[in-house]
């Protein structure tokens, strides 16, 4: 409805802000695959010492595997360097969007979430590549 198109325009411009302001390092959308997918997604195509680790308090209060997997709108994983969080949370209070920080970059090559899954990113990105290509095979 107008509420849902008026809230996904402004994560949209809020998003471009941040952009234009040079605080984000990436933006993925949460809509296809849900949040675990996107957190795997981002580190894909990267150097293999990247890694990611999420907090188990970033899902909120919901089921687990609707905060993974869940393909809700008007939703996006951001990345930046730290020294720009402060700002990022700010500008989204400014702009009424709920935000949080919900984990950190790291360099051991691992995708862990929440104590619940812990892969080797480069593996999972070489799973993910060859899963697509079986799916349009």
């Amino acid at each position: 409805g107008p509420a849902a198109a008026h809230r996904q325009r402004l994560l949209q411009s809020t998003v471009l802000e941040l952009v234009a302001r040079g605080l984000l390092v990436s933006a993925h959308d949460v809509s296809e695959g849900g949040l675990g997918v996107a957190v795997c997604e981002c580190t894909f195509a990267t150097n293999n010492t990247l890694g990611v680790k999420i907090e188990s308090e970033g899902f909120g209060s919901g089921r687990i595997d609707f905060e993974l997997f869940g393909e809700h709108q008007s939703r996006i994983l951001v990345s930046s360097m730290s020294d720009n969080v402060a700002e990022i949370l700010t500008v989204c209070a400014e702009a009424s969007l709920p935000a949080r920080v919900i984990g950190r970059v790291s360099g051991d090559g691992r995708i862990n979430i929440g104590g619940l899954i812990s892969l080797d990113r480069e593996a999972a990105e070489s799973a993910f590549e060859k899963g697509i290509e079986r799916f349009l095979d």
